[in-house]
């Protein structure tokens, strides 16, 4: 099983950002992904549909390198 950065992190101490995303768009959260946030808050009840309609969101992404 992956480790879980962003709580390995605050176990030691690390500041983690992120923030609350309610755009249903992979591209969105792929930006998101790679502006820097640690951790993204996928908010599906106020975009209308299901939690299906967030799969692809929701798909796990290669991690990008952050300076």
């Amino acid at each position: 099983m992956k480790t879980n950065t962003v709580k390995s992190a605050l176990k030691a101490g690390l500041p983690q950002v992120g923030t609350w995303l309610s755009l249903g768009s992979p591209m969105a959260a792929r930006f998101m992904a790679r502006a820097g946030f640690h951790w993204l808050t996928v908010d599906i009840c106020r975009r209308g549909g299901d939690s299906t309609g967030t799969r692809p969101i929701q798909q796990p992404r290669k991690r990008e390198t952050r300076p």
